[in-house]
């Protein structure tokens, strides 16, 4: 079954009734403030607006949002193994770093036995570190390409005309899986190039105020960062 375009919506809505309780006083506030009310929401633009908002409801794009929220979360477990596992060649490398570690979580335990166990729980763990390091990278790169993919399929369902899947979007899964890999791969590039781009010119910022002399002044530095980020 065919769904009703936002023009052909647009044309179905009824404006909002006027109200007549039989006492004027009442009636004219009232009267008055649903005429203006229709004449708001006929606003090109308004309405534009109020359609959006009811195809996004529609759609179900807050249960869309909050799904992608879900995963991105459990897209955080493999980062943070990851993190721990680049900690853990961190501390294999410097002895003096993970000697002065151990002894600040035995000191800071008073049970001999939870301090014991907490510190072979450490040396474990960074033993592990190649291992724990091999599979975080292993589930980030799976659970963010299934990240990608839902984001990619809960936008297609907010776009697409009709709210069944169509034979045309049928897509074989490893070329499903390339694309969602290519993109996840620009993003990440993407992402990297920005916090590049935002270190250079960070450090550029300061090496211009401290050329034109200005370094004393303590408020330049966020104004210049404000006005950077609303251009």
């Amino acid at each position: 079954m065919a769904e009703t375009t936002p023009a052909e919506k647009g044309k179905n809505e009824k404006p909002i009734p006027m109200i007549n309780t039989g006492n004027p006083s009442v009636d004219r506030p009232i009267n008055r403030a649903s005429r203006k009310i229709n004449w708001f929401t006929r606003i090109p633009a308004v309405a534009h607006f109020l359609r959006a908002i009811e195809r996004f409801n529609d759609r179900l794009g807050s249960q869309f949002g909050a799904a992608i929220t879900y995963f991105s979360f459990l897209s955080l477990i493999p980062i943070l193994m990851v993190s721990f596992a680049a900690v853990g060649f961190v501390l294999a490398s410097n002895q003096n770093l993970l000697t002065g570690l151990i002894d600040k979580i035995v000191g800071s335990i008073s049970d001999p036995s939870l301090a014991g166990t907490l510190k072979n729980t450490v040396r474990t763990a960074i033993q592990q570190r190649t291992t724990v390091g091999l599979t975080g990278l292993l589930l980030a790169l799976y659970s963010g390409i299934s990240w990608v993919g839902n984001l990619r399929e809960a936008i297609r369902a907010q776009s697409r005309d009709v709210w069944e899947r169509q034979s045309h979007d049928q897509e074989k899964i490893w070329f499903k899986y390339i694309r969602d890999f290519i993109s996840l791969t620009g993003l990440m590039l993407a992402l990297i190039i920005s916090l590049s781009l935002n270190s250079v010119a960070g450090s550029a910022q300061n090496a211009i105020v401290n050329a034109l002399g200005l370094g004393h002044i303590d408020w330049l530095r966020p104004v210049m960062t404000v006005i950077a980020l609303s251009i």
